[in-house]
């Protein structure tokens, strides 16, 4: 019955795999398709060749909105003169990248319902810290209609010019400039993105803040603050929704929301709309109002790398060759080469007919494979004599029916109370259900009581 090793062993793994902080997923990993960056070129808005170079990603993290005087102003009307003042901070650029500072800086008023003409530009960051400028704009106008005053930048050695936008909230659609009703005043809530310390990116989970500023002459209070967010971010934790007590003239609050990002951001910038909902005293009753804006966090165009545990199993015995009704054993290896951890291994082990797996060594656990470490585990198992060369079957499968050698064959007298009994079919899993008188006729057996009862 001499058997090569291969031959005779079936070495079952079975894992149940967690990776510490990470999801358990099958060999299998996101790559970049290629999409998401292109190197040809192209013309920018200031008639200049785009290169390869820095890639820009400038977030506004303040404005303010002032009058001829430098006078902060709480409402902007249709085709009434303002200055435009806003903060920009480049979160991909550091301060040293860019030539020439501020003369190494391009930015252009967007065409759109904003009119305005540039009067500075200031860097106000230094050396290795992430670019930061102030922008000056005056004789500004808002023509009405949308309230996104956009504009465009470029930096020598920039890769292209982006577009960047704000939501300007002190907009109003009244045609004419009225003289403020104190005795009727109500909340004008600015809603502002916080500076963010860095982009977004796949995978991630941070927080993401935003501002609330209370312009109006009244406070709001019992306000419900509800977040939702672009396809490519999950709000977590119920901060999407937030009760807010009370915001007085010129309060501020800060919602802080929980996000998980997905697994492939394709967007330098994620959207998160912001709706108030709020009561507020007008002087002679209470009454409800709302706001709502949309705010921006910068991203980073990215894949999330994912993580997971590979198992490399062998299986080693000094013998090259067993032969029958001998014990034996052999050594399985296992080591982690992926790159988590494994939290939980179970090993199986199970064998052809002929053989039998001993002393309790069918089975293993491993609470933990760390990184690149090994486990070892001894099965034990000793070789059956060739029952199958004598009567024809396998172990675990002998049938009454079609033996090599007729061996006497008995049934227990109380299978004559049944219609129908089964018997073996030859194989393990197989059975027939047949007679018991013409079982007893075809295999040339006899009924007899062959239990023993315990005394």
């Amino acid at each position: 019955m001499s058997k090569r090793i291969s031959k005779i062993l079936s070495i079952l793994l079975s894992a149940s795999l967690a990776a510490a902080s990470v999801p358990v997923i099958p060999l299998a990993a996101y790559a970049d398709d290629g999409t998401t960056s292109s190197t040809s070129e192209t013309q920018d808005p200031g008639g200049k060749k785009d290169d390869a170079g820095l890639t820009l990603n400038p977030v506004v993290v303040n404005y303010s909105i002032l009058d001829s005087k430098g006078k902060e102003q709480k409402t902007i009307y249709k085709n009434t003169s303002f200055v435009m003042k806003m903060t920009i901070k480049d979160i991909k650029v550091k301060t040293s990248q860019v030539t020439g500072g501020g003369a190494g800086i391009d930015f252009l008023k967007s065409v759109d319902s904003f009119k305005g003409t540039l009067e500075s530009l200031t860097v106000v960051s230094q050396g290795d810290e992430l670019l930061r400028y102030d922008i000056v704009l005056k004789d500004c106008k808002w023509v009405g209609d949308d309230k996104n005053f956009g504009f465009k930048v470029g930096y020598i050695g920039g890769s292209d010019y982006v577009d960047g936008s704000v939501n300007v909230l002190e907009c109003t659609t009244s045609d004419s400039t009225p003289t403020p009703d104190e005795s009727n005043p109500e909340p004008i809530i600015k809603i502002t993105a916080v500076e963010p310390d860095s982009p977004i990116k796949a995978g991630e989970e941070g927080e993401f803040k935003i501002r609330l500023k209370n312009l109006g002459a009244t406070s709001a209070y019992n306000i419900l603050a509800e977040v939702t967010s672009a396809e490519e971010i999950l709000i977590k934790e119920g901060t999407g929704t937030q009760d807010i007590e009370s915001l007085g003239f010129k309060d501020e609050k800060i919602l802080t929301i929980k996000y998980k990002a997905l697994g492939k951001i394709t967007s330098e910038k994620q959207n998160f709309t912001v709706n108030l909902r709020y009561y507020y005293d007008n002087g002679s009753t209470e009454t409800t109002g709302s706001a709502t804006a949309q705010v921006a966090a910068a991203a980073e165009i990215s894949t999330e790398e994912k993580v997971y545990p590979v198992i490399d199993a062998s299986f080693s015995m000094t013998e090259a060759d067993i032969d029958p009704d001998k014990s034996y054993s052999g050594v399985l290896t296992i080591k982690n080469s992926g790159s988590a951890d494994i939290k939980g291994l179970f090993v199986n082990f199970t064998s052809t007919d002929d053989i039998v797996i001993t002393d309790g060594t069918a089975s293993r656990y491993f609470e933990d494979i760390p990184i690149g470490t090994t486990k070892q585990i001894t099965m034990k198992f000793r070789t059956m004599k060739d029952i199958t060369a004598i009567t024809g079957y396998v172990r675990g499968g002998c049938s009454p029916l079609g033996m090599k050698k007729q061996f006497p064959t008995v049934i227990h007298e109380s299978a004559e109370a049944y219609p129908e009994i089964y018997v073996s079919g030859g194989r393990i899993g197989t059975s027939i259900k047949v007679e018991p008188q013409a079982l007893a006729k075809v295999a040339r057996a006899k009924f007899d009581d062959i239990i023993r009862k315990a005394e």
